[in-house]
């Protein structure tokens, strides 16, 4: 065997290697769902330089070190919510429809918190539903309204809820 047969072996055994602990880090990760690590996977095996190469770039979610300590020193000083006077009340104990534990599952691995009952929410068909929703509760108000927006961009509904 000659040195440059032998370097092509090492070099195929160590990708090789590589493309097993991806996939494993694929399959293994928390938080994430299968329908995820399955597209992950045949992205990987179907084209393994470039599988791999985007797995580390957009597959990874990292906000580094120092943002996560930051975050465990905040969530160590926030109190234990279910020792909270009142948590064990029947009205404060969440009622999920097993259709969309998924859902509730999900939202708990991205944020760490558990379902708190006593909330609800509506699935709206489009844009214009959810603004005929809000004008409907701002005009049931009583008092004020709070609104807190994250993005704001010019909208093609109309702006009647803006008026108010």
């Amino acid at each position: 065997m000659t040195k440059s047969e032998v370097l092509t072996a090492l070099w195929t055994g160590a990708f090789f290697l590589v493309h097993l602990a991806v996939i494993a880090r694929v399959i293994l990760r928390p938080h994430r769902e299968p329908a995820s690590r399955i597209a992950w996977l045949v992205v990987i095996i179907v084209l393994p330089v470039i599988g791999i190469l985007t797995y580390i770039f957009l597959g990874e979610t990292n906000i580094g070190r120092r943002r996560v300590s930051r975050m465990c020193a905040v969530l160590a000083t926030m109190p234990d919510l279910t020792k909270a006077p009142g948590m064990d009340s029947p009205t404060l104990q969440p009622k999920i429809p097993e259709t969309y534990a998924h859902l509730f599952r999900l939202g708990h691995s991205v944020n760490g918190f558990e379902p708190v009952g006593g909330n609800c929410a509506t699935l709206l068909a489009d844009s214009n539903a959810a603004v005929e929703s809000m004008v409907a509760d701002i005009d049931a108000a009583r008092d004020h309204v709070h609104l807190i927006f994250y993005i704001w961009l010019p909208e093609t509904t109309d702006s009647r809820w803006l008026r108010h």
